[in-house]
């Protein structure tokens, strides 16, 4: 079975990833923080015993896939991992509406592209991926298409002899028209003054963090080549380009504050750096 799953979906679904030294601490930590979750749902502000399990449940999974995203993003930074976790884990308790596809979404999307196991994307998992995209571009106004169609493209420019890409670049931005001719999928949301500084700083912060990432020294999940940082940089600003659609688009900052919390987490602590690049 195993073997078959990493055959259909070799870049998006690793059941062989490569444990790093902060993945012993993952089930007590998910344990710990589903508990405090029902706590808090059941007690605090009284959903009911089964709608408390499913939360719980719900945002350990989220916490989770944020995990693996900042994997993905900042695969050069196991010291953060743990601090990172906890403080997403604290942020997420307190979310009241909870996005879950959509940050599988963007997982696999960044692994598609990153495509850290140094395998070409199967026909199974585009064809999966496109699926996927079309069903959540109707039940939602989000940006799907754009965002799998440009990771494709970038994708396919960074190694043009991989053409099986291209049906499915065309199928994506067909609908990324769609989806603008929708009025960008948009609605006239005003973001009050908290979210729009938090937008703001992290922001500004993500990039500065993206304009020093100059090259990975950590290896790939199979340790068969290096991790290419413009592949990193690439999933990583399609992502804060997503996420500032999200808040400035849809005013959804709070329902995306475990990805704001994850980019923020794997950005500031590397702003030191900044000191030796304009004295370098």
């Amino acid at each position: 079975m195993q073997s078959t799953i990493e055959s259909l979906f070799p870049t998006t679904i690793r059941l062989n990833r490569k444990k790093n030294n902060f993945d012993k601490f993952i089930i007590p930590l998910c344990i710990l923080l589903a508990l405090t979750s029902f706590i808090y749902s059941y007690f605090i502000i009284d959903t009911g015993m089964f709608l408390s399990v499913i939360d719980a449940f719900r945002k350990t999974i989220l916490c989770y896939v944020t995990y693996l995203i900042m994997v993905e993003l900042s695969p050069d930074s196991v010291n953060i991992y743990l601090p990172s976790f906890i403080l997403t884990s604290l942020f997420i308790i307190g979310i009241r509406e909870v996005h879950l596809m959509t940050t599988f979404f963007f997982l696999f999307t960044i692994r598609l592209l990153i495509k850290s196991s140094g395998y070409r994307s199967s026909l199974a998992e585009l064809s999966a991926m496109t699926i996927f995209t079309i069903v959540q571009y109707f039940i939602s106004p989000f940006i799907y298409p754009l965002f799998f169609g440009t990771a494709l493209f970038v994708d396919y420019k960074l190694k043009p002899d991989n053409k099986q890409n291209l049906p499915f670049i065309v199928i994506s931005f067909m609908m990324s028209l769609l989806w603008f001719f929708r009025g960008f999928g948009v609605m006239t949301v005003s973001l009050d003054a908290f979210s729009s500084m938090m937008v703001l700083i992290i922001g500004i912060a993500y990039i500065l963090r993206l304009s020093l990432l100059k090259a990975i020294l950590s290896m790939n999940d199979l340790e068969t080549n290096l991790i290419s940082p413009r592949r990193v940089k690439a999933s990583a600003l399609l992502l804060l380009i997503s996420l500032i659609i999200l808040a400035v688009g849809h005013g959804m900052v709070t329902e995306f504050l475990n990805l704001w919390i994850m980019a923020a987490c794997i950005s500031f602590p590397f702003l030191k750096d900044l000191k030796h690049v304009i004295s370098g």
